[in-house]
């Protein structure tokens, strides 16, 4: 949902027939960087956005539409710009704000409101009017002079469908574009990655108030999305706290687990406490990393020493602390263990008992066979059980094996691990 701040442009003002004359209508005019700045006074607090920042693979080209985007026309009566939003990869119930970036703005009446609808998405395209909440003219004019994004709050905070799937538009129908002075209204869009399902992207509601997807890759050669970043949560309120997270990943590195997150906008924060679960979920403080304080991107970092070592899968979040004692969590991370032992180191030549050195990243079964060159099974060791972290496996061998050259076949899990191994 976090990364990078490169934007593209696609017209809200877009006008089409059909599928055919919009595709033959895109035409790549120039390219173009666009950093646009949060809000005034606006935080991210408890709040999962999704999609932000924009993803690099989105691309930078910058796209109009010759139908009028400068002049303002909406040739084709177009009533809504809405972006598709899937939300049930997480524990979130609540819709409570949402940020739109928009790229010009201009009309003679700054009181025309813009309304700003969610709609539910479960069928696939925008269905029941979940909530709305407005916008003035006057105040998307000056967010766009300022290069903010434009924040709607949702009060009160929308639920979700049961589906989490849902659409956020920009509402054109109170706007003229054909007047004088006409109105004009643009979001940035972008050249979406196009891996991505067709229909998952923006849609228009047309003048007839039918809703057609244009981001799709067959009819278009392109896939568009809007720059409509929503705020979802699991209540009600969002806490606020003065720290955007951008992004919170954990990895395994040997028998340890390293925790990475990115922040920006991060003011009057103390630090940062890293909590730890196994499958209870039951979290325990694991380490505090001190907050630096800044406007700009800030990487931290924090190893969790031989937190493999108790075999459980992992759970972590972030316990987000400011100056004054308030906090926040944030989402919650799975490690991803790997399938397989991390090492296993066979001690050879042997004498009477093959010994096998195993770093395990957690409790698992072992079993080992010895076969002559043959083929020919001449030894089988019991089925051990490795515990997470270091093993010292022992597998007799009869006196009456030959001095010579011998195969070892090491089974963990659906892994076969051989060696050559020679008895002396």
């Amino acid at each position: 949902m976090k990364k990078i701040y490169l934007l593209l442009l696609v017209v809200t003002t877009l006008s089409y027939v059909n599928a055919q004359k919009k595709a033959a209508s895109v035409m790549q005019d120039r390219f173009r960087h666009v950093k646009l700045n949060y809000p005034q006074n606006a935080v991210q607090g408890t709040c999962d956005t999704l999609n932000f920042s924009a993803s690099a693979a989105w691309g930078i080209a910058l796209y109009t539409i010759p139908e009028g985007f400068v002049s303002g026309t909406n040739t084709y009566g177009d009533l809504q710009k809405a972006q598709y939003f899937d939300a049930s990869s997480t524990t979130d119930i609540f819709l409570t704000r949402t940020w739109i970036g928009f790229g010009a703005a201009n009309t003679g009446d700054t009181t025309k409101v813009v309304p700003v609808n969610v709609y539910d998405g479960t069928s696939g395209s925008p269905g029941a009017l979940l909530g709305t909440a407005n916008l003035s003219m006057g105040t998307i004019m000056s967010d766009v002079n300022n290069n903010y994004y434009s924040e709607v709050v949702f009060n009160p905070a929308i639920a979700l469908p049961a589906s989490k799937q849902f659409f956020v538009s920009a509402s054109l129908v109170n706007l003229n574009f054909s007047g004088t002075p006409p109105d004009t209204l643009a979001v940035y869009s972008s050249n979406k990655d196009s891996t991505a399902a067709s229909g998952t992207g923006a849609w228009d509601q047309q003048s007839d108030s039918s809703w057609l997807s244009f981001d799709d890759i067959n009819d278009w050669g392109i896939r568009v999305a809007l720059y409509i970043f929503p705020f979802t949560s699991d209540n009600a309120t969002c806490s606020l706290l003065p720290v955007h997270l951008l992004s919170f990943t954990a990895q395994q590195k040997d028998n340890n687990v390293l925790l990475n997150w990115n922040v920006t906008q991060e003011l009057n924060m103390k630090e940062y406490v890293v909590e730890r679960a196994d499958g209870n979920l039951s979290f325990k403080s694991v380490g505090t990393v001190a907050a630096t304080n800044g406007q700009t991107n800030h990487a931290y970092s924090f190893t969790d020493a031989n937190a493999l070592a108790s075999g459980s899968k992992l759970f972590y979040r972030l316990k987000q602390v400011d100056n004054d004692g308030k906090f926040t969590y944030s989402n919650i991370i799975t490690l991803p263990v790997s399938a397989g032992v991390l090492s296993l180191k066979v001690v050879n030549p042997f004498r009477n008992t093959v010994q096998l050195q195993i770093n395990s990243p957690y409790t698992q079964k072992l079993q080992a066979a010895i076969y002559d060159l043959q083929g020919r099974k001449v030894t089988n060791g019991n089925e051990q059980t490795l515990v997470a972290g270091q093993n010292l496996i022992s597998i007799p061998v009869t006196n009456s094996l030959a001095k010579g050259v011998y195969i070892l076949n090491v089974y963990v899990g659906t892994s076969v691990y051989k060696y050559k191994i020679l008895n002396q």
